[in-house]
């Protein structure tokens, strides 16, 4: 039993650890753009906007603009657009941004630990 929760326990700090899941996010987001993947092409700034959710936890709406250097009304149909596939999530309409893994995007994202479900996103 103590193996198995030493096995255990080195993978989850492998798969956590905040250079190698920004790097599997990264490659997440670049292989939906070019189509790899089978899911629509995420909005442009995406990947910078999971890396800031994925640092700091929580990010203010207004903050995104800042992050993907565009006009407030693309960034509200991007926020929009993410919030609608369930890549990230909020309290309200004026609360802050977190990210989330669903179910499509966390077996891309830990590939070992959640089985691969097929969803239209």
């Amino acid at each position: 039993m103590l193996y198995t929760a030493l096995d255990q326990i080195k993978y989850m700090s492998c798969c956590l650890q905040l250079n190698s899941l920004s790097m599997r996010i990264e490659n997440f987001c670049r292989e939906a753009s070019l189509g790899f993947l089978d899911i629509a092409p995420l909005p442009h700034g995406s990947e910078l906007i999971f890396k800031e959710l994925l640092i700091h936890g929580e990010i203010e709406r207004g903050k995104v603009q800042d992050i993907i250097n565009k006009k407030k009304t693309v960034t509200a149909a991007v926020i929009k657009e993410l919030i609608e596939r369930y890549f990230i999530e909020s309290d309200g309409p004026r609360k802050p941004l977190r990210l989330k893994f669903n179910s499509y995007f966390a077996s891309k994202i830990f590939p070992d630990l959640v089985p691969n479900n097929r969803v239209t996103l």
